[in-house]
């Protein structure tokens, strides 16, 4: 609304080099100007609250988005990363399934599939027991089984102690199962693997094969140089003196805090591996991407995937041009 005022005569008036200002005019006129003046100020002041009312509600906006952001991710972790977690334990123990149907004595695809149920349920029983993990255990055993060693015998059991006693990782037990696959390969036992990888797992086993063989480890040392060790006699016996000094020490690294660790995280993959196959969450998945790889086949989609291939390339163009 604007405001009109006149009549008003401004007196500009130099005193002593100094300029004095003065505003003459009716009361009226004066009132209006007054008036005026108050009428722009509470403009502005409208103005100010209108600019502060608006920065308040994007702030809010900001905040409310950023909320949202973490509730969705939250959601995700407590569903969507539930979901992922069962999908990837059960692909995992499937895969582990699938190696252990390929190492299997069966002669009909029942038999070996019988036969990998059984011998996963055997190293689930050593994981309850040993601070590694299903699937380094997994791994170990199969090592075992490729070289002809029978890792139900508690030959296994005795190198997860022996491993265990000095405090071992997945890691060192993957070394030291390379080790025996290596040296039960090759026919006859190495210093290479007895002394590196085995060694360093098991700083004690040179010491332990030689009082199982009944040798000195001079002498011992001396005939594997010769290669007149058989491998799978003196891995018995290097097994057979692991246990006897080692035996529980899996069970003791257990009750520490690594141990307890390890047990929780075998405990919670087999919770997510039942949670897969009861619910039959697991069978959705594959089908879900099987349906998804069959979508992708179809010559439609394809082109479709085309299109925005060249769409994008215009506007990359484009862009570059522009630039």
């Amino acid at each position: 609304m604007a405001t009109t005022v006149s009549n008003l005569k401004v007196d500009l008036t130099l005193d002593d080099d100094q300029f004095r200002v003065g505003i003459r005019g009716s009361v009226r006129d004066l009132n209006k100007l007054k008036g005026a003046i108050k009428g722009t100020n509470g403009a502005m002041k409208q103005q100010e609250r209108h600019l502060k009312s608006v920065g308040a509600s994007f702030r809010h906006t900001v905040v409310t988005l950023g909320l949202l952001r973490e509730a969705l991710r939250t959601a995700w972790r407590v569903s969507g990363g539930l979901v992922a977690g069962v999908v990837k334990v059960n692909a995992e123990f499937e895969r582990l399934n699938v190696l252990l149907q390929g190492m299997s004595k069966g002669v009909t695809e029942i038999e070996r599939a019988s036969d990998a149920v059984d011998q996963f349920n055997q190293v689930m029983d050593m994981a309850k027991t040993a601070p590694f993990t299903v699937g380094e255990l997994t791994k170990s055993w199969v090592k075992f089984k490729s070289v002809g060693l029978d890792p139900a015998d508690g030959s296994l059991r005795a190198l997860t102690d022996a491993v265990a006693r000095f405090g071992g990782t997945d890691d060192i037990m993957h070394r030291a199962s390379i080790a025996v696959q290596q040296m039960a390969g090759k026919g006859v036992i190495s210093m290479e693997e007895l002394r590196q990888q085995m060694g360093e797992a098991v700083p004690q086993a040179m010491v332990l094969l030689a009082r199982g063989m009944n040798m000195s480890v001079g002498d011992m040392v001396d005939a594997i140089s010769k290669g007149t060790v058989t491998a799978e006699p003196a891995l018995k016996k290097m097994f057979a003196e692991f246990s006897l000094t080692f035996g529980g020490a899996s069970q003791k690294l257990m009750q520490t805090f690594v141990g307890s660790v390890a047990r929780l995280t075998t405990v919670w993959q087999l919770s997510l591996n039942e949670m897969g196959k009861s619910s039959g969450l697991f069978e959705v998945a594959k089908g879900t991407v099987q349906e998804l790889m069959t979508a992708l086949e179809d010559p439609a989609v394809r082109r479709f995937a085309v299109d925005v291939g060249i769409g994008m390339r215009k506007a990359l163009e484009g862009f570059i041009e522009a630039v």
